[in-house]
């Protein structure tokens, strides 16, 4: 079984995301045979065997949160969209579970001094994950929680868009973090 099966899911479904906000053609992301393709297998390393995407219909299932066998498909795609993935690596899986219980926690018995500190912690890691599909679209969502309950900031209003592709998208507890940034954006945006 993959351990990584939630986060393909939701990577392939991103992708479809970017790709239809990009306003991209499908035909842009069929990976084609020939010498690109051979020198992306020589310096990839990420499989044996290399497989192609050949089909709309593939790239419709992957984008659908169908898994691909092959990773390599994945970094491919993401690459097209100037964007990168990374499928199989648990610290920062599991980073982001923490992250996500401490600011539950800190919005629970409101932590200013608590909810600071992760700010700073996600803010870091931002920036090393800038353009990482499925991280970085998490990390922005705790960011704007933090920002708009500490700051008042409606700043998520930019990233609105994809949050409301993400409640499709992401595991019930970000989802509900989701519906508690848009309300607290609609507290702000009456204040004003």
């Amino acid at each position: 079984m993959d351990k990584f099966k939630y986060v393909k899911t939701v990577v392939g479904k991103l992708i479809g995301f970017y790709r239809k906000e990009y306003g991209l053609p499908a035909d842009d992301f069929l990976i084609g045979k020939g010498n690109h393709y051979q020198e992306l297998c020589k310096n990839c390393k990420k499989c044996d065997k290399p497989e192609l995407i050949c089909s709309r219909a593939t790239l419709y299932r992957l984008e659908k949160g169908n898994i691909v066998n092959n990773e390599c498909i994945y970094h491919r795609i993401a690459e097209k969209l100037n964007k990168s993935v990374i499928l199989d690596n648990h610290s920062i899986y599991n980073k982001l579970l923490k992250y996500r219980e401490l600011l539950v926690e800190s919005l629970v018995d409101y932590s200013r001094t608590q909810l600071e500190k992760i700010n700073a912690e996600i803010s870091f890691d931002m920036i090393k994950y800038k353009n990482v599909l499925y991280i970085n679209e998490i990390l922005n969502l705790y960011n704007d929680i933090i920002q708009c309950i500490l700051y008042k900031n409606s700043v998520a209003n930019k990233n609105s868009k994809i949050y409301e592709s993400l409640l499709n998208i992401v595991a019930e507890e970000d989802k509900k973090l989701i519906i508690f940034l848009f309300l607290c954006l609609l507290e702000v945006n009456l204040k004003v």
